[in-house]
């Protein structure tokens, strides 16, 4: 991209092949020295030396090498190389030195990261330690493009290294991924290509942090969904809510996935809301049970597509892993079956029946949809805490909500209601199902 400036070289590192015993290195600019380990590499632990070069601070909690809180506190962070490396066999990061020389408690630090790469791995299906650590952050003084992007390392974090610190810095990063890792996780999330339905891919991958807030430190299921896209006052009634306010929710239709700002799915919690219900019914397993069958069936040479997985067999593999035919509630979050008929034959034969659970849900969504005016304003105030203003994108937003808070009234959420109603008669003819 065009810079208005340039703050530093775009190339700065130096790659060095080890082909011998004894290996000279030099770059102009400094740096951390790193070794490469090569991929399929069997060597076991190896001994290496350097020599002629500055000691940084280095915080290792890797199964080979553990520094004690000792060891960090009364040495390795008062080394004067730049650059300080955090690492585990799960994480690693590198911040600036004069962030940390006073930092006390790398412990509960690494500690967390770690958790939450468990999580991460265990929703994705996937071993908890692989051959490389699962996140790799680092702060930068530019920014890789024009949005953030996943990498390794990843960098979406700029510093002014003219800054004056003190040592014990209260970047979110130092102080855990629980003050603020959307952004984080969200990038994480595109870097596993993990599978998802048509249209999510700008919205489920923030289903990892969810999982890291709820099922690794304890935060309550709405409250996770809400901060998984920095908005914490949203929940899955009001993520419910913000679809079933809208024309096509009310005309029967799929939720908008165009690439027009009436995308109603992308970078919006009811765009990932399906899964969280899952959740909320069923636990995280199901999910997790899931993408690892996906893992297996990948060894196996069977393959789906990443950004677009075939729609009903991909409610029928979730419905596998749920043991209930998840069609419904997948429905009521704005994907329809292309071949309703062909899956319900298919969850018949896989022994996959309606689920008590799910009725009950849709029953209550059915209670919380605004049925004038004034609850309408109600529901706009909470997801749009700073106001409902003029100026917005008619489209989406608080510009959608400010051109709808003078139109909505009765009629509108009589047609929701019918409308929910007219789905939970579609799946559940003979009333709530027993089991």
């Amino acid at each position: 991209i065009k810079k208005p400036k340039v703050v530093r070289l775009d190339r700065v590192s130096i790659l060095y092949p080890i082909k011998a015993i004894s290996t000279p290195i030099a770059n102009p600019l400094g740096g951390g020295i790193y070794i490469e380990v090569p991929y399929l590499s069997d060597a076991g632990q190896v001994e290496v030396q350097i020599t002629n070069a500055v000691r940084s601070p280095l915080f290792s909690a890797t199964g080979v090498n553990k520094t004690t809180l000792d060891q960090w506190q009364k040495t390795e962070r008062l080394h004067p190389g730049p650059w300080a490396d955090f690492e585990s066999d799960r994480f690693m990061m590198q911040v600036p030195t004069k962030w940390i020389y006073d930092y006390d408690d790398p412990v509960t630090l690494m500690t967390d990261w770690d958790t939450s790469m468990d999580v991460v791995s265990e929703l994705f299906g996937l071993p908890l330690l692989r051959p490389k650590t699962v996140l790799y952050l680092q702060v930068d003084v530019i920014f890789r493009g024009g949005a953030n992007f996943p990498g390794y390392p990843q960098s979406n974090f700029r510093y002014n290294p003219h800054k004056a610190e003190n040592g014990r810095s209260n970047h979110w990063l130092l102080k855990g991924l629980q003050s603020a890792g959307e952004i984080i996780f969200h990038e994480l999330g595109h870097a596993h290509l993990f599978t998802k339905f048509r249209g999510e891919t700008e919205a489920v991958v923030n289903l990892p942090y969810v999982a890291v807030l709820n099922k690794g430190f304890g935060v309550d299921l709405d409250t996770a969904f809400g901060r998984s896209f920095s908005r914490p006052y949203v929940s899955l009634d009001q993520a419910a809510i913000m679809w079933m306010v809208t024309e096509n929710f009310r005309q029967g239709k799929p939720m908008n996935i165009s690439g027009s700002p009436a995308n109603e799915v992308r970078y919006q919690h009811r765009g990932y809301g399906k899964y969280v219900e899952i959740v909320n019914l069923f636990g995280w397993k199901p999910l997790e049970d899931f993408w690892h069958s996906v893992n297996l069936d990948f060894l196996k040479g069977i393959t789906y597509s990443r950004n677009s997985d075939p729609t009903d067999n991909r409610i029928l593999r979730l419905s596998q892993k749920a043991g209930a035919d998840l069609t419904p509630l997948i429905h009521f979050w704005g994907i329809q079956p292309q071949n309703r008929t062909a899956l319900g034959k298919a969850m018949v034969e896989r022994g996959l029946k309606p689920s008590p659970l799910i009725y009950d849900q849709l029953v209550h969504y059915k209670t919380v949809i605004p049925m004038n005016k004034a609850e309408f304003a109600e529901h706009a105030n909470i997801v749009n805490p700073k106001g409902v203003r003029k100026g917005g994108n008619p489209l989406y937003g608080v510009g959608w909500y400010y051109t709808w808070l003078p139109k909505y009234n009765e009629s509108h959420g009589v047609a929701a209601q019918a409308a929910l109603q007219g789905m939970i008669d579609l799946y559940f003819p003979d009333g709530r199902p027993n089991r």
